[in-house]
């Protein structure tokens, strides 16, 4: 066969600038529902993540830390009749009440402990954000395979979300949530009915009683039906106010039983003891690690963070000044991204909790990773000259080769570290082998029924042997370390490894005001008698 006038390589050129512009044959999706016929590739990806998940829980079971325990112990509970109560048995206040509620469900189901079947769990959980995020960008205004299959792929060897969802915390389903509403708001937005705006509501609503942070869900909704010069006022504040009640009723109901309970409405919160710059970087920071920039150089980090809460405010303000496009699966994507970070950084500035980092960002990967390249299929389409459009494409394409070959390294370290000892937290290796863990594992019983245990690290405690035990007072506690002070006799179970928050009442303090014999000392910690 001849090709008259143009060669070989212009007919391969005009070929891939239009694949990459969106063939209507293989990328148009149904506009007003989301199919899995057009989605099996999302599935495909949703699969192989779920599996990644599997293998790397399988291995030693799932990631637990201090707050997996809290969530766990309650789910426990709730079979015996004592609901949102802890292994301390402490009411659960710090926690919103969502989440171990919905492990205490799939427990009376499955008739499973809850940390036997988090794996299977997790599993279906990550599978599922992949799969709606490729049905996200199905739907996009450019739509286009390649770029969905990149994304896909970004989003399975992610090494922000691949340690999240190794993990037994409210973010995997949190996360899940997100996009549900990004696929509920943008679906209201079609026909402004009410009962779209119930479902928007509802999926606000369990947000909120999932993690406090669900809030935001409520900014973005209202932010975008502010931005709607398409509603007449009367009606688009008759929406506001009723979204509204829906989206704050479990969570003032959390916050009720709280108060009622303990007098506070979320526990005791501790001022920060970061500054507004600190939080700024230390979210900086995060986002250079899922990037994959220089690792450590951190230099040009805060920079980057400033300017992509910038960029994205921009594009909020333009399709609000253009009344274009507010509620595309791309704007509420930006308009998340803006409204998490914000909340992240001014909440961390205002109240103390754990420092910035991949597990409090996590939620805005998804949204980050739409806002920064959804652009990329119009403005390739945009360029007349092939040989320049050609040349984009081969940029982006070696960017993103470069992209995830660092998540693959990453993904490979990861396994590997988890194959050798665990993945961190307590179902890590060198807690399963810790001298004082196996000997509280052989003589839970030697501990006498009646009197209290405590431990610098009650959860520890309850996790692998089921005791129950309640927490040292931290010093900041004035009153409760006064009280402590008094405290009949007890156990005080002592850890000396990375888990003994410093935070926490000192020995040597407590050895000033109580009387105190070490029962036995191992290598990790010893057991003392406290009166």
């Amino acid at each position: 066969m001849v090709v008259p006038t143009k060669s070989l390589t212009s007919v391969y050129l005009s070929s891939s600038i239009h694949y990459l512009s969106g063939n209507q044959q293989l990328i148009m999706s149904n506009e007003r529902t989301i199919s899995f016929k057009n989605n099996l590739d999302s599935l495909m990806a949703a699969i192989i993540g779920a599996i990644i998940i599997y293998l790397l829980t399988s291995l030693n079971g799932i990631g637990v830390s201090p707050d997996s325990v809290a969530y766990g112990s309650v789910a426990r509970n709730m079979q015996i009749g004592r609901f949102w109560y802890q292994f301390d048995y402490m009411p659960l206040i710090v926690f919103p009440f969502f989440f171990p509620s919905f492990l205490g469900s799939i427990m009376f189901v499955t008739r499973q402990d809850v940390f036997a079947f988090a794996p299977v769990l997790n599993t279906f959980l990550f599978g599922s954000i992949i799969f709606f995020s490729g049905c996200i960008v199905q739907r996009f205004k450019q739509p286009n395979k390649l770029y969905k299959w990149l994304v896909l792929s970004s989003i399975v060897l992610s090494s922000s979300l691949l340690e999240i969802y190794s993990m037994l915390w409210s973010e995997t389903l949190f996360i899940l949530l997100l996009l549900l509403l990004i696929i509920a708001l943008n679906k209201y937005s079609k026909t402004y009915s009410v009962k779209s705006l119930v479902i928007v509501g509802l999926v606000t609503a369990i947000a909120c009683v999932t993690r406090f942070a669900g809030v935001t869900f409520i900014a973005i909704v209202g932010l975008a039906l502010l931005m709607d010069n398409n509603l007449q006022w009367r009606k688009k504040w008759w929406h506001i106010i009723f979204f509204g009640l829906i989206s704050v009723s479990l969570l003032l109901i959390n916050l009720i039983k709280n108060y009622l309970i303990q007098g506070s409405l979320t526990g005791n919160r501790q001022k920060s003891i970061t500054s507004l710059n600190q939080n700024i970087r230390y979210y900086s920071n995060v986002i250079w690690d899922w990037l994959k920039l220089p690792a450590g150089q951190y230099t040009y980090a805060s920079i980057l963070g400033i300017g992509l809460v910038v960029l994205f405010t921009v594009i909020i303000i333009k399709k609000w000044w253009q009344q274009k496009d507010i509620y595309s699966f791309e704007t509420i994507a930006v308009i998340a991204f803006v409204t998490y970070t914000l909340f992240i950084i001014i909440t961390a500035t205002i109240s103390r909790y754990e420092t910035i980092n991949n597990r409090l960002m996590a939620p805005a990967y998804i949204p980050l990773l739409f806002g920064l390249t959804y652009w990329l299929p119009s403005f390739i389409t945009s360029v007349k000259q092939k040989k320049i459009g050609f040349a984009i494409i081969g940029l982006c394409l070696i960017v993103f080769a470069f992209f995830q070959y660092k998540q693959y390294k990453w993904c490979a370290n990861w396994y590997a570290i988890i194959k050798a000892d665990g993945i961190p937290g307590y179902n890590e290796l060198a807690w399963q082998r810790s001298d004082i863990i196996n000997y509280l594992h052989k003589e839970k019983g030697s501990f006498t029924p009646k009197i209290k245990i405590v431990s610098n690290a009650n959860d520890a405690v309850y996790f692998f042997t089921g005791l129950s035990c309640e927490r040292i007072p931290e010093t900041v506690h004035i009153d409760g370390v006064r009280n402590y002070y008094k405290e009949a006799p007890q156990y005080i179970i002592w850890f000396t490894n990375d888990f003994d928050s410093p935070d926490i009442l000192r020995l040597g303090e407590i050895e000033k005001h109580r009387h105190l014999d070490t029962l036995k000392q191992f290598k990790h910690g010893l057991i003392l008698f406290s009166k």
